[in-house]
């Protein structure tokens, strides 16, 4: 796929898909998490057309990659999309609830359905949750038998879900170690910033989450190995930022000075890429 064409199809399928994520989002009782896909652009309240925000122009615009031909601005994309519980709640239900290794849709039907009714004021037929799941495995899980007229969506790149020839998908805790450190400093500042008078954060919450917040080691699909060697790498490239600490028997990664903001590591990162 040309860059142009690739770019133009994440950004209308990301519109779709949280066209039909949105009304799943409504009557979501917690406090957002992290992350806000949909502040990459913003609708206008009485015309149809939409405009990108900050985060959009430093992510996407000229002086981001615009045509995403950095690996670390898919995983960056995946973050803010897995990260957002009120404009994608179906991702934030799969990367950060849903725990079956191996499965099948109707698995993850079930899996969701349950949990629009236990968390979401809002309700959902099971025709509609089964259209959100579709949208999801589209989005993440490549198959051998689409064609050049219907081509994976880039975020399948990532490996995060794969065809499984005995269950139908599987979608692995793993190392990771292309994992670019930048994306993994990119989520943990933003977690940091989510909750700015924590200075210090257990490496099992930032790993497997604590039910209401996203975990990055969730969010990447991280084995409890990947996200120590994914804390190691993004420590090294980034030393004055964060470092690790055992305090009353808990490992702790802890943020070291001021809390960042996540759009100026996207500004840094793409300047000293592209110039």
């Amino acid at each position: 796929m040309r860059r142009a064409a690739r770019a133009r199809w994440l950004r209308g399928h990301a519109r779709q898909a949280g066209r039909e994520w949105r009304h799943c989002a409504r009557g979501h009782r917690r406090r957002d998490p992290p992350g806000h896909a949909a502040d990459l652009a913003d609708a206008h309240q009485q015309r149809d057309w939409r405009h990108p925000t900050h985060r959009g122009h430093r992510l996407l615009g000229s002086e981001g990659d615009p045509y995403l031909e950095d690996d670390a601005t898919l995983w960056i994309l995946h973050w803010l999309i897995s990260a957002n519980a009120s404009e994608a709640t179906g991702f934030f239900w799969f990367f950060n609830r849903f725990a079956m290794p191996r499965f099948r849709d109707q698995d993850a039907l079930v899996g969701l359905i349950d949990f629009t009714n236990q968390e979401l004021e809002a309700k959902r037929s099971a025709s509609t949750l089964k259209s959100d799941i579709a949208t999801l495995l589209r989005m993440y899980a490549a198959l051998e038998t689409r064609t050049d007229e219907y081509l994976d969506s880039p975020l399948a790149q990532l490996g995060l879900i794969e065809p499984d020839a005995e269950a139908g998908y599987r979608s692995l805790r793993a190392s990771r170690s292309f994992l670019p450190p930048i994306a993994v400093h990119f989520a943990l500042a933003d977690r940091f910033a989510a909750e700015p008078q924590q200075p210090a954060l257990p490496v099992r919450v930032m790993l497997y989450g604590d039910g209401e917040w996203v975990a990055p080691g969730a969010a990447f699909r991280l084995s409890e190995e990947g996200m120590m060697a994914a804390l190691e790498r993004v420590m090294d490239q980034f030393p004055d930022c964060y470092e690790l600490r055992d305090t009353a028997g808990v490992h702790q990664i802890c943020r070291r000075g001021a809390v960042l903001r996540p759009l100026d590591i996207l500004s840094d990162y793409y300047r000293s890429r592209y110039g």
